[in-house]
Protein backbone atom coordinates (compact mmCIF):
# COMPACT_ATOMS: atom_id res chain seq x y z
CA UNK A 1 0.00 0.00 0.00
CA UNK A 2 1.46 2.82 -0.91
CA UNK A 3 0.93 6.33 1.65
CA UNK A 4 -0.92 9.51 -0.09
CA UNK A 5 1.07 11.96 -1.43
CA UNK A 6 1.27 15.32 0.44
CA UNK A 7 2.13 18.37 -1.17
CA UNK A 8 4.71 20.35 0.89
CA UNK A 9 4.43 23.92 0.62
CA UNK A 10 7.84 25.60 1.67
CA UNK A 11 6.69 27.88 4.16
CA UNK A 12 8.09 31.88 4.59
CA UNK A 13 7.97 33.55 8.29
CA UNK A 14 4.77 35.33 8.75
CA UNK A 15 6.45 38.61 8.15
CA UNK A 16 7.50 37.68 4.72
CA UNK A 17 4.04 36.48 3.27
CA UNK A 18 1.66 38.41 1.28
CA UNK A 19 -0.30 41.33 3.19
CA UNK A 20 -3.42 39.01 2.93
CA UNK A 21 -2.16 35.99 4.28
CA UNK A 22 -0.59 37.93 7.54
CA UNK A 23 -3.82 39.29 8.13
CA UNK A 24 -5.56 36.02 7.51
CA UNK A 25 -2.94 34.31 10.01
CA UNK A 26 -3.09 37.00 12.18
CA UNK A 27 -6.77 36.11 12.99
CA UNK A 28 -6.63 32.82 12.88
CA UNK A 29 -3.85 32.79 15.99
CA UNK A 30 -5.28 35.80 17.86
CA UNK A 31 -8.53 36.63 16.87
CA UNK A 32 -8.09 40.21 15.68
CA UNK A 33 -8.61 41.12 12.14
CA UNK A 34 -11.32 43.42 10.45
CA UNK A 35 -13.52 44.76 12.90
CA UNK A 36 -17.16 46.53 12.28
CA UNK A 37 -17.33 50.38 13.09
CA UNK A 38 -16.87 50.59 16.74
CA UNK A 39 -19.72 51.00 18.99
CA UNK A 40 -20.68 54.45 19.84
CA UNK A 41 -22.00 55.15 23.19
CA UNK A 42 -25.44 56.62 23.12
CA UNK A 43 -26.31 58.51 26.42
CA UNK A 44 -30.13 58.30 25.78
CA UNK A 45 -30.48 54.56 24.87
CA UNK A 46 -27.01 53.17 26.35
CA UNK A 47 -28.15 53.98 30.46
CA UNK A 48 -31.53 53.48 30.70
CA UNK A 49 -31.42 50.45 28.30
CA UNK A 50 -29.04 48.41 31.48
CA UNK A 51 -30.89 49.09 34.02
CA UNK A 52 -34.13 48.42 31.64
CA UNK A 53 -32.33 44.86 31.76
CA UNK A 54 -31.65 44.51 35.07
CA UNK A 55 -34.82 45.32 35.93
CA UNK A 56 -36.82 42.86 33.71
CA UNK A 57 -35.06 40.27 35.72
CA UNK A 58 -36.82 41.86 38.74
CA UNK A 59 -39.97 42.27 37.19
CA UNK A 60 -40.50 38.30 36.02
CA UNK A 61 -40.20 37.10 39.42
CA UNK A 62 -43.33 36.01 40.31
CA UNK A 63 -45.30 34.74 43.04
CA UNK A 64 -44.22 31.63 44.82
CA UNK A 65 -46.84 28.99 43.51
CA UNK A 66 -48.25 26.42 46.09
CA UNK A 67 -48.23 23.05 45.16
CA UNK A 68 -49.64 19.93 46.93
CA UNK A 69 -47.49 17.02 46.76
CA UNK A 70 -48.80 13.23 46.61
CA UNK A 71 -48.21 13.00 50.46
CA UNK A 72 -50.82 16.26 51.18
CA UNK A 73 -48.10 18.17 51.99
CA UNK A 74 -47.58 22.35 50.81
CA UNK A 75 -44.87 23.14 48.71
CA UNK A 76 -44.17 26.66 47.51
CA UNK A 77 -42.27 26.52 44.01
CA UNK A 78 -40.50 29.53 42.46
CA UNK A 79 -39.58 29.37 38.97
CA UNK A 80 -36.26 30.52 38.24
CA UNK A 81 -35.42 33.18 36.33
CA UNK A 82 -32.20 34.17 34.22
CA UNK A 83 -29.72 36.23 36.54
CA UNK A 84 -28.79 39.61 35.09
CA UNK A 85 -25.23 40.38 34.26
CA UNK A 86 -23.20 42.96 32.89
CA UNK A 87 -21.75 40.53 30.38
CA UNK A 88 -25.63 39.56 29.31
CA UNK A 89 -26.05 43.09 28.38
CA UNK A 90 -23.22 43.59 26.78
CA UNK A 91 -24.37 40.98 24.23
CA UNK A 92 -27.90 42.02 23.90
CA UNK A 93 -25.98 45.54 22.99
CA UNK A 94 -23.44 43.99 20.76
CA UNK A 95 -20.04 45.13 22.69
CA UNK A 96 -17.78 43.49 24.56
CA UNK A 97 -17.92 43.64 28.87
CA UNK A 98 -14.39 45.91 28.33
CA UNK A 99 -15.98 48.52 26.43
CA UNK A 100 -19.38 48.31 29.11
CA UNK A 101 -16.20 49.33 31.64
CA UNK A 102 -14.68 51.87 29.45
CA UNK A 103 -17.98 53.57 29.13
CA UNK A 104 -18.65 53.49 32.66
CA UNK A 105 -15.21 55.10 33.28
CA UNK A 106 -15.74 57.95 30.53
CA UNK A 107 -19.08 58.91 31.10
CA UNK A 108 -20.75 59.27 34.95
CA UNK A 109 -24.14 59.05 33.69
CA UNK A 110 -23.59 55.44 32.43
CA UNK A 111 -21.50 54.74 35.72
CA UNK A 112 -24.22 55.51 37.64
CA UNK A 113 -27.02 53.19 35.40
CA UNK A 114 -23.95 50.12 36.47
CA UNK A 115 -24.25 51.03 40.03
CA UNK A 116 -28.39 50.98 39.70
CA UNK A 117 -28.07 47.78 37.50
CA UNK A 118 -25.66 45.98 40.18
CA UNK A 119 -28.23 46.97 43.05
CA UNK A 120 -30.95 45.48 40.88
CA UNK A 121 -28.66 42.51 40.29
CA UNK A 122 -27.77 42.20 44.01
CA UNK A 123 -31.88 42.31 44.52
CA UNK A 124 -32.44 39.05 41.93
CA UNK A 125 -30.07 37.07 43.44
CA UNK A 126 -31.12 37.87 47.40
CA UNK A 127 -35.12 37.54 46.12
CA UNK A 128 -34.13 34.29 44.05
CA UNK A 129 -31.94 32.44 46.48
CA UNK A 130 -34.56 33.25 49.56
CA UNK A 131 -36.87 31.75 47.85
CA UNK A 132 -34.91 28.82 46.90
CA UNK A 133 -35.07 29.15 43.17
CA UNK A 134 -31.16 29.14 42.62
CA UNK A 135 -28.52 26.76 44.28
CA UNK A 136 -27.87 28.55 47.50
CA UNK A 137 -23.63 28.29 46.69
CA UNK A 138 -24.48 29.52 43.52
CA UNK A 139 -26.02 32.32 44.79
CA UNK A 140 -23.44 32.97 47.35
CA UNK A 141 -20.51 32.86 44.71
CA UNK A 142 -22.40 35.21 42.66
CA UNK A 143 -22.72 38.04 45.73
CA UNK A 144 -19.21 37.39 46.52
CA UNK A 145 -17.87 37.81 43.52
CA UNK A 146 -20.46 40.57 41.43
CA UNK A 147 -21.22 42.10 44.57
CA UNK A 148 -18.12 42.29 46.65
CA UNK A 149 -19.67 40.54 49.50
CA UNK A 150 -16.93 39.28 52.53
CA UNK A 151 -17.74 36.10 54.72
CA UNK A 152 -16.11 38.55 57.78
CA UNK A 153 -15.75 41.59 59.26
CA UNK A 154 -12.55 43.55 58.94
CA UNK A 155 -12.03 45.34 62.37
CA UNK A 156 -9.65 47.46 63.06
CA UNK A 157 -8.10 49.00 66.46
CA UNK A 158 -6.93 52.87 66.76
CA UNK A 159 -5.28 54.18 69.75
CA UNK A 160 -2.27 52.48 71.73
CA UNK A 161 -2.04 49.60 73.89
CA UNK A 162 0.38 49.46 76.72
CA UNK A 163 1.72 47.06 78.53
CA UNK A 164 2.96 46.59 81.76
CA UNK A 165 5.23 43.99 83.19
CA UNK A 166 6.02 43.78 86.99
CA UNK A 167 9.07 41.81 88.43
CA UNK A 168 6.94 38.44 88.27
CA UNK A 169 6.29 39.01 84.54
CA UNK A 170 10.01 39.84 84.58
CA UNK A 171 11.13 36.65 86.17
CA UNK A 172 8.94 33.74 83.88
Amino acid sequence: MVAPRTRKRPTKPLKDRPQKQRFRADRILYGRGRRGPRPKYDREVHPASIVAYFQGSLDAIQEVERVVTERGDVKHVQTPVKPPTISGWAAEAGVCRETVWAWGEKYEEFEDAIKRAKGIQEQVFLTMGALGAYNPNVVIFMLKNLQGWLDKVEQTHRGAVNLRFDAQDANA
